[in-house]
């Protein structure tokens, strides 16, 4: 991964951002980043600049359908669909804390989850 582990790029956001968590979301715009910049680094030709926009356009097209790369979010790989099939999806569930607070947390699959899957599922009044 770019930022060697998730350990790393969750203190390195930290660290930029007076200490403020890395959440899903912005994770996600992380990896999305990530992937541009491995595409752009091993699948663009040199000649990018150059190129009109239908031709960037294309190059990056192709680029992205070879990405076979390692992410915070696990291989990204995309099929012909254009679907990352890489992966695994994951399930979250947003649930109380100790605190009573709504937390955003993954249930599924087993390996990735940090908490288990809660069922029944609470009521929005009390997430």
């Amino acid at each position: 991964p770019l930022f060697g582990t998730n350990a790393e790029a969750v203190r390195l956001f930290a660290e930029a951002n007076d200490g403020h968590f890395l959440d899903y979301d912005t994770a996600g715009a992380v990896a999305s980043g990530v992937v541009l910049y491995k595409v752009m680094q091993s699948y663009i030709s040199q000649d990018f600049k150059a190129m009109t926009l239908a031709e960037k356009r294309r190059e990056l097209k192709y680029g992205v359908g070879q990405m076979n790369d390692e992410t915070m979010w696990g291989l990204i790989r995309f099929n012909r669909n254009n679907q990352n099939a890489g992966r695994d999806t994951a399930a979250w569930q947003v649930l109380p804390d100790a605190n009573h607070e709504p937390q955003q947390l993954c249930v599924l699959p087993s390996d990735a989850a940090e908490v288990e899957l809660t069922i029944p599922f609470p009521t929005w009044g009390a997430r």
